[in-house]
């Protein structure tokens, strides 16, 4: 984890001290780099929970896949208002 967390985070480009502790962790990135990895399906991408999803957006999350149902903005998909799981 520690080795992904530096290949993907953000450097320190500080000028004035040259003993950073290293890059600055990019969990974007770092999510991304994963489903690369894994060979996730780019057709489920990862639940964002700043994003506005729209009826029949789909989306992967705790390892299930999920369709959005009605637009919404900030419910995490099992809040079945919003969200039915794609079986």
């Amino acid at each position: 984890m520690r080795a992904l967390l530096i290949k993907t985070g953000t450097p320190q480009n500080n000028q004035w001290n040259s003993n950073h502790i290293g890059p600055l962790p990019n969990v974007r990135n770092a999510i991304e780099e994963l489903q690369r990895r894994l060979q996730l399906p780019t057709d489920y991408p990862l639940w964002d929970i700043a994003k506005l999803y729209m009826a029949g957006d789909k989306v992967s999350w705790k390892n299930k896949k999920w369709i959005a149902i009605s637009n919404n903005q900030g419910w995490e998909p099992g809040n079945l208002e919003f969200w039915r799981e794609i079986l």
